[in-house]
């Protein structure tokens, strides 16, 4: 998926300038470039980036880049996946349904999907901050997010943050989670637009 990007920063709206590329990084790793591992850290995330704004989106190379992006983001997590070989049902995401395939909250006929979508926002271990901060990135309130989609990696899923937590559970103590609104696509709209979504890495 990385082949065919340039390594020069031909693309528009990208958040550097430098030039990057797998086989740039490739090189900076097999010359002892990376003084820490956030700098190797950024780079990736200026690569899988480019990646995203060079392939068309919902395209199979756009969907590939997205989910190695996931498998990226998990395997570098502080509780990595088991493996190799490394496979996941949902594609690696943090949620376990996407719009289009989870049912409505309020809708008379059904209960939803536990811990996807929600009307209440929980509180309970959860101290609410203004700010997160994640793998070099500043995450606010109100920003807007692409949330890894269980369903389709090429059609990430789009929400606007409303809470940002750290986890007071004991077995999560520490880790960073968003509360969003998630927003369906045109064609997966019915009589419900958005639906508040935990996510947490």
């Amino acid at each position: 998926m990385f082949d065919s990007v340039p390594e020069e920063a031909a693309i528009p709206n990208l958040s550097s300038a430098a030039p990057v590329s797998l086989r740039l990084i490739e090189a900076r790793i097999r010359g002892n470039e990376y003084a820490s591992a956030a700098q190797f850290d950024m780079d990736m995330a200026r690569l899988f980036e480019k990646g995203r704004r060079w392939h068309e989106p919902q395209s199979e190379a756009y969907g590939r880049v997205l989910l190695l992006q996931r498998l990226y983001q998990a395997l570098t997590s502080a509780s990595p996946p088991v493996g190799p070989p490394y496979v996941s049902t949902q594609h690696f995401a943090s949620l376990i349904a996407g719009p289009g395939t989870v049912k409505p909250v309020h809708g008379a006929e059904s209960e939803g999907v536990p811990n996807v979508t929600t009307h209440r926002v929980i509180s309970k271990d959860r101290q609410f901050v203004d700010e997160l901060h994640y793998k070099g990135w500043s995450i606010k309130l109100a920003d807007w997010l692409h949330l890894s989609n269980p369903d389709d990696p090429s059609r990430p899923i789009i929400g606007q943050v409303f809470r940002l937590w750290i986890s007071e559970e004991p077995t999560r103590k520490g880790q960073a989670g968003v509360t969003v609104s998630w927003y369906y696509r045109p064609e997966q709209v019915r009589s419900y637009a958005f639906f508040p979504v935990e996510y947490s890495n």
